[in-house]
């Protein structure tokens, strides 16, 4: 039977009592760029914004991964 145990689940805030398989979840990412010039654009991105644990496998209990910050430039290069 594949079940998260009752301590890990309390530890991540659930209900500890929760039925065998994973427990539902929702994860908020954003994501913005602006072009800076005809081939050049800039990016910052968040993924999990609020940091929430989830779990994506049980038997070991595995999180999801937990707030990513990311930012940088592309470069656009056009042939003739």
């Amino acid at each position: 039977m594949n079940f998260i145990p009752a301590a890990t689940l309390a530890d991540a805030g659930y209900a500890n009592a929760y039925p065998a398989g994973l427990p539902g979840y929702a994860v908020v990412d954003f994501t913005v760029s602006r072009s800076i010039g005809r081939n050049l654009q800039a990016f910052f991105g968040v993924q999990n914004l609020f940091d929430k644990v989830y779990f994506v496998q049980t038997n070991p209990s595995t999180i999801g991964t937990p707030r990513l910050v990311n930012g940088g430039v592309r470069v656009r290069f056009s042939g003739r």
